[in-house]
């Protein structure tokens, strides 16, 4: 008699095995990036106020940045940002309006307007501006960016750092 089971199960048994292997890695694959990806929301930024510098550690308090996820921005981290020789930093210096003319303006200016400097620095040149936050209004504010996803990190390290300053006003602009 012939026994029709026994020649299906010996066809197909290595196929069956090869499309559940597939399916199995598949699936791996599946959860692990959506794990990375900490329920599909993407940040390779963070922006927020220095809090301290100690060694090469940053401490920042701020939000992760996302154009798919705005309300991140409303949302209120803790973070430590390393750094490392290949870190690049750009500083840029608001120059804010003088007291005659927000007294005109009724303290209003368009950020937009202000003069600025911006220049390429170094972590030390960040480090000094953070120690001196006193001669700035609003401290040192800072955008750090990746390479990878850092969305829900505490810690993580940054490709390129720019950080703002903003200046009370001086009287001659030659001080500067």
């Amino acid at each position: 008699m012939f026994n029709f089971s026994n020649k299906i199960n010996s066809k197909f048994n290595p196929i069956i095995i090869i499309i559940i292997v597939i399916l199995l890695v598949s699936a791996g694959l599946f959860y692990f990036f959506n794990l990375n990806s900490k329920n599909g929301v993407e940040s390779r930024e963070f922006a927020g106020r220095v809090d301290n510098i100690e060694n090469n550690l940053i401490y920042v308090s701020g939000s992760f940045v996302s154009l798919e996820h705005p309300e991140l921005g409303k949302v209120g981290n803790n973070v430590t940002i390393d750094i490392n020789a290949g870190t690049k930093f750009r500083r840029t210096v608001l120059y804010l309006p003088p007291k005659e003319e927000l007294e005109k303006t009724g303290g209003a200016f368009n950020p937009k307007d202000l003069e600025r400097k911006v220049e390429e620095v170094s972590f030390d040149k960040l480090a000094e501006d953070y120690s001196n936050k006193n001669d700035y209004i609003g401290g040192v504010t800072i955008y750090a960016k990746t390479e990878v996803n850092i969305y829900g990190m505490d810690k993580f390290r940054a490709s390129e750092i720019e950080y703002i300053v903003a200046m009370r006003p001086i009287n001659n602009k030659n001080d500067r």
